[in-house]
């Protein structure tokens, strides 16, 4: 009999939480796919006791992960690695796995930020790391209960260059394992537009919000203009890049943002909120400013909102 497919979510938040909910639910007791939860606290406590229990509109499921840790020592040989914490855990959450790696395991973040992949690979520079990304608002109600409130949830993933046939058809299988659980995932080989694309949207509102302290609505109704500069500038350091991004990409993400939910923030925002120390800056603000500045491209309006955040970090840490 074939070895069992194990898939470990990393990070059982939002995001892990949801994904990972509903394979870990349609594979319960599969013999041919594993999968496994890596938290920590008493999120993990609940979900070992109870099982993890997602809730999206009506429907209400409990998942039993094959296996559910934070000890990372008990895992074991892992096929596919799914990132969902934030990007200022990367360097320490891939050392604690080195041990579960192996020549095929294939590694796929689903962290904000463009150049989170070539960070991994620098770290796992002979693990396949594919580039991921999805459109989601879910969040961790209790322990052991995550809630999609939204009413999208797609995820996107592939490689940054071409890969070879068997790879290919690898990932591709690894998608309709996703499609079978319920989830709306893509394999797609134009995955840098995609990642590009989210970030135009994401970057932008993850520092104007934190900077200003505002949720998305108040952001478009107050700084409105300073919004399209700062997403004007994103597109600059994409064309600069020769990102395959849309002429009209600057509009269409204006119009995203204008129609996101009022009340709605950022994690980099709540983040903010409990500890401005250990935020995304560095991948969702200080990117853009420094590639601004290795490219040529200027970047007023990061440059500003980038100067604020770190004022409010100095000003956290004198306290």
């Amino acid at each position: 009999m074939n070895k069992p497919i194990r898939i470990a979510f990393v990070g059982i938040g939002g995001v892990g939480g949801f994904y990972g909910g509903l394979l870990a639910h349609h594979y319960e007791n599969n013999d041919q796919v594993e999968i496994i939860f890596i938290a920590r606290g008493a999120h993990l406590k609940a979900i070992k006791a109870n099982g993890l229990t997602v809730i999206h509109r009506e429907k209400e499921i409990v998942a039993r992960p094959t296996l559910a840790t934070d000890d990372i020592s008990k895992v074991g040989p892992i096929d596919f690695v799914i990132l969902c914490t934030k990007s200022y855990d990367l360097k320490d959450t891939m050392q604690s796995l080195s041990a579960s790696l192996q020549p095929t395991t294939v590694v796929m973040p689903l962290l904000n930020g463009v150049n989170l992949g070539e960070k991994i690979q620098a770290i796992v520079p002979d693990i396949l790391v594919l580039k991921g990304c999805t459109y989601i608002v879910s969040q961790i109600n209790a322990p052991g209960i995550v809630e999609n409130k939204g009413n999208i949830q797609t995820l996107y993933f592939g490689p940054e260059s071409t890969l070879d046939l068997s790879t290919t058809k690898h990932l591709i299988h690894f998608e309709h394992l996703l499609k079978e659980a319920g989830i709306e995932a893509y394999f797609t080989e134009d995955i840098v537009r995609v990642v590009w694309e989210k970030f135009m949207l994401v970057s932008p509102a993850a520092t104007a919000s934190s900077a200003y302290h505002e949720s998305f609505g108040e952001l478009m109704k107050n700084h409105n203009q300073e919004m399209k500069e700062l997403v004007s500038e994103v597109m600059e350091i994409a064309k600069k890049k020769k990102i395959p991004l849309a002429e009209d990409s600057v509009e269409k993400t204006m119009i995203k943002l204008a129609n996101t939910s009022y009340n709605n923030t950022t994690s980099m925002f709540r983040d903010f909120q409990v500890n401005p120390r250990k935020t995304e800056i560095e991948t969702l603000t200080t990117y853009l400013v420094e590639e601004g500045k290795r490219l040529g491209v200027n970047t007023p309006r990061y440059t500003a909102l980038e100067r604020m955040l770190k004022e409010n970090i100095a000003a956290f840490t004198k306290q």
